[in-house]
């Protein structure tokens, strides 16, 4: 009972972390999905760490030093909690803050994180060699040590994080990491007393292989990127707030307990006969760039996700070695993991201009999810040449013959290549390619939105300039979202899309009569830098922008000329809003307009009563804030109305 009762609190603790800590730094980086990402990446590296130290203790010390090395790192760094981070903490590189997270994280919290990684190996390792595991399978614990991080992942949105500043939350966590101490201590004790045996049915052990270990980084590093990539798309156009994070990441844990928990002898079949399927619907959606409306549409991206992710994990685990090498198997699903997510967070963002970690992830999956491993033939690679081809051309056709290709069309072709896609099923190779050709052929369709004049993608997000000839506007997209237009041919360099002239925005400043001296004007997000159409003579207007790369494209020339034409020449501050204007103490604003986006994801650490408090702490006494709140898939007018109504402000609502 104490074995299982230590890994289930340890695994709570450590997934417990994980949100907690994402959200205590998620608004010194601008609110955007990458900070999760890059978190993620911290936590895989430290798990890494984790059970390298773990593997090392079983492998290389006495069972009775084992415990005391454990217990007394665990003591001392209980000295260091509660966990903070300081409150104008900022990266020293706002274009490349991941260097300064990580080494923030490894300051804040490296040491408790690693010794809590190390925590659920270790303790089975324990159980393995105590007296009365003879009979026992240790890698049973792993599933208790999978159901505590799912419970942590399920009690964090629902009953903590709603109910608790982050203040309680870091105290609280903290009275669970002191209670693990003393459950180690009762395991260690248990396990010290069978330190000088070890049980018989653990003497014996198969050798491991070079292609064994391949194999677990394989398995453990595709669905880790995969997880990564799901969530970011999921969070992309919504919010990168926790319960969105948490979903995908407690889906991916239940695989595991799942995988290791369940007969596989009856599941693994089953669930390797439902990965084309979900495959396929994923493979027609990002072709057609389209998803189903509200919560449906990310549960099938869920779905899919979970579906390949545990077609993996139950491969891994009926490959698992005998429990004498327990410590270095998990050591290598680790590395894996920490490899899938490096492949997000380093080499995707630099090798890509788009988001394209998310379909290789699910190809890569679908390729391992195989019931067995059959031997490549060159029809495996061949017809997928083909097929890739094959719809290329037909969706160039298409293009050629129509501007914009009917729905019939298009789905004429998808349909060829998901039945081709389909009778390779059994081949996991083979239709893993397939719907690859089927991915590509969907790349080639999105190029058709216009001439690409620029495509770059950043920490904090994925852009493009694109010159739509359909309706001359040169168009600037974040993410999925168009973020500002210019008319090709237009030399008066007029605002459109949400900041033409008779939008709420125009309607702002046409009424802006009220103060006969110039106005102090603040923008928050700058985008095209549209809004600047608006400044008069005298004005003094400055931007916050976190994003350095859009500030080069809303500043060059070639691309926008909103800025430069300006008849009050803009400041661009770059860095978060939050906290660039908390060191401008001095400046007073007769407007400040927050209209901070990534792709359609407002930033809701801007949406708070702190942030509200700050704003008007830098307003004028008759200054006005303007939100901009559009969204295709949250309201937030009643976020806003609240805001406003616990302010004792009035809160006009603008409509266009």
């Amino acid at each position: 009972m104490p074995f299982t009762l230590a890994i289930f609190l340890n695994a709570f603790l450590l997934f417990l972390l994980e949100p907690l800590f994402g959200k205590l730094v998620l608004p010194h980086l601008g609110g955007t999905a990458a900070v999760w990402t890059t978190c993620m990446l911290f936590f895989q590296i430290a798990l890494v760490a984790g059970y390298l130290y773990s593997h090392a203790l079983a492998s290389l010390v006495r069972p009775r030093a084992q415990v005391a090395i454990h217990l007394t790192l665990l003591a001392m760094t209980a000295l260091t909690l509660p966990m903070s981070i300081p409150r104008d903490w900022s990266p020293a590189d706002v274009a490349r803050p991941e260097v300064s997270l990580i080494a923030l994280m490894a300051r804040r919290i490296g040491l408790p994180f690693l010794l809590l990684a190390a925590g659920s190996p270790l303790i089975q390792h324990w159980f393995s060699r105590s007296p009365g595991a003879r009979e026992r399978d240790p890698y049973r614990l792993y599933v208790a040590s999978n159901l505590g991080s799912f419970a942590a992942l399920l009690a964090y949105p629902l009953a903590i994080e709603p109910w608790m500043t982050l203040r309680a939350q870091s105290r609280r966590w903290t009275i669970g990491y002191v209670l693990l101490i003393v459950l180690t201590f009762a395991c260690g004790l248990a396990a010290s007393r069978g330190a000088d045996r070890v049980p018989a049915r653990i003497a014996p052990s198969q050798p491991v292989s070079w292609i064994d270990r391949l194999w677990w980084l394989a398995l453990a590093a595709v669905p880790s990127s995969l997880l990564l990539g799901v969530t970011t798309h999921i969070s992309t156009d919504l919010a990168p707030v926790p319960l969105l994070w948490i979903v995908p990441l407690a889906l991916y844990l239940l695989t595991f307990v799942v995988a290791f928990g369940a007969p596989r002898q009856w599941l693994a079949p089953s669930v390797h006969a439902v990965v084309p399927y979900v495959v396929i619907t994923i493979a027609i959606l990002l072709f057609f760039r389209g998803e189903i409306p509200g919560p449906a549409g990310y549960a099938v991206h869920a779905l899919a996700f979970f579906v390949c992710a545990l077609a993996c994990h139950l491969r891994l685990a009926a490959s698992r070695p005998s429990p004498a090498h327990l410590t270095e198997f998990y050591v290598w699903l680790s590395v894996g993991g920490a490899l899938g997510g490096f492949f997000n967070v380093v080499v995707a963002p630099n090798l890509f201009h788009s988001v394209l970690e998310y379909p290789i992830a699910l190809i890569a999956a679908t390729a391992l999810s195989g019931d067995a491993v059959p031997r490549w033939r060159w029809a495996d690679f061949a017809m997928p040449i083909v097929l890739a081809i094959t719809l290329v051309a037909a969706v160039m056709i298409a293009m050629n013959t129509s501007t914009t290709p009917t729905r019939l069309t298009l789905g004429l072709i998808v349909g060829v290549g998901g039945i081709a896609a389909f009778t390779a099923r059994r081949r996991p190779l083979r239709f893993a390619l397939s719907i690859g050709a089927i991915l590509t052929a969907g790349a080639r369709l999105a190029s058709g939105d216009g001439v690409t004049r620029f495509a770059d993608r950043s920490f904090y997000g994925v852009y493009r300039v694109v010159d739509d000839d359909a309706s001359g506007t040169r168009q600037f997209y974040s993410g999925t979202t168009i973020h500002g237009a210019e008319r090709l041919t237009d030399s008066t360099h007029e605002p459109l899309t949400y900041y033409h002239r008779d939008g709420p925005l125009g309607a702002l400043f046409a009424a802006r009569d009220w103060r006969t001296t110039p106005w102090r004007v603040g923008i928050i997000g700058l985008g095209t830098g549209a809004t600047a159409a608006y400044a008069r003579p005298r004005e003094t207007w400055t931007f916050y922008e976190i994003d350095p790369l859009v500030a080069r494209v809303a500043e060059d020339t070639l691309l926008f000329r909103f800025l430069s034409s300006a008849e009050a020449r803009p400041r661009i501050v770059l860095g978060d809003a939050r906290l660039s204007i908390e060191r401008e103490p001095g400046e007073r604003f007769d407007l400040l307009a927050i209209d901070a986006f990534s792709s359609d994801a407002i930033p809701v650490h801007l949406l708070t009563k702190e942030a509200l408090a700050l704003y008007r702490s830098r307003l004028a006494a008759d200054g006005v804030i303007a939100w901009h709140i559009s969204n295709k898939h949250v309201d937030l007018r009643q976020v806003l109305e609240a805001l406003a109504s616990d302010a004792g402000l009035v809160a006009l609502i603008n409509e266009d």
